[in-house]
């Protein structure tokens, strides 16, 4: 996947990936509009660990500079390698599980990381019908690591979508957005392009019959789900209440995602062609009722 090809979907990759989507929708002779937006994003200068005088391997997942607490230590046990899982508002670090009974037992946890805010210029990529649409379809193109599954995965089932399926265009407002892995809002750092999608587009959203959250498939049966937590997770918009009974999430399971989500293992190699083409499937019959 070209997206996945570019690493860490933030910063300079993060507008590299938005110019690949466009570049795509320009060849295909398919237009689009750019919402725009600013915010400051994460820039982590350091992260180091000691436990019990021995350097760890570590990632930063504190959105705050300090020093890192034995309960700033965390390890996502499901993923045989560091994984980003969660961000914390608090100096935090990640470890992989190798290394877990360390932190567990350790005597002295020394630990710092040093993460400074920089501006970072982003946009929403809309395409279709913007005026009136009956359905809109969200996926992020931002990411924590390679992200093939989360979300090049999703990107890649709306561009099929809309290239195969251009008549979905009148009908039907698809929403790439920009930034939804990172930000300092607080307590939801992330969804924030979500919400300067809703906080602009309140009226759309409101008239709107369904929205549909395109995010983490191709490695699992795919599947159409309206249960609270995943809206939470996935599309945490600010007026999530109000539209709460018209979402739907199309994404894979769960469970599995937590083995490689946010580490160096969602470089693809989970990614089965099947498993995307269901998803297109699902998504343009949902999109064409």
């Amino acid at each position: 996947m070209r997206l996945a090809a570019l690493g860490t979907r933030q910063f300079e990759q993060e507008t590299e990936a938005a110019r690949v989507i466009t570049a795509l929708l320009a060849a295909h002779g398919i237009s689009y509009f750019l919402q725009p937006f600013t915010l400051d994003l994460p820039w982590v200068k350091k992260a180091a660990l000691l436990v019990d005088g021995q350097k760890i391997p570590c990632f930063s997942i504190g959105l705050v500079s300090g020093e890192v607490q034995q309960e700033g230590v965390k390890c996502n046990l499901a993923c045989e390698v560091i994984s980003r899982d969660i961000h914390y508002f608090n100096p935090t670090v990640a470890v992989a599980p190798k290394d877990w009974p360390l932190v567990l037992s350790a005597q002295e946890i020394c630990g710092r990381i040093e993460v400074e805010r920089r501006p970072h210029c982003s946009a929403n990529i809309l395409v279709g019908n913007k005026e009136n649409p009956k359905r809109i379809a969200f996926a992020h193109f931002d990411s924590i690591g390679r992200g093939a599954i989360d979300n090049a995965s999703g990107v890649a089932v709306m561009l099929a979508a809309i290239v195969g399926e251009q008549g979905l265009l009148r009908e039907n407002l698809f929403v790439f957005s920009g930034c939804e892995e990172l930000s300092f809002d607080n307590p939801n750092y992330w969804g924030y392009g979500y919400r300067v999608f809703e906080k602009e587009y309140d009226a759309l959203m409101r008239a709107t019959e369904k929205i549909v959250v395109v995010d983490c498939l191709g490695y699992s049966p795919t599947g159409l789900f309206d249960m609270e937590e995943i809206r939470q997770l996935t599309f945490p918009v600010k007026n999530l209440d109000l539209w709460e009974d018209k979402i739907k999430v199309l994404i894979g399971d769960f469970q599995i995602l937590m083995s490689v989500l946010h580490s160096d293992h969602d470089d693809g190699r989970m990614i089965e062609p099947r498993f995307l083409a269901e998803a297109k499937n699902i998504l343009v019959e949902f999109l064409a009722r």
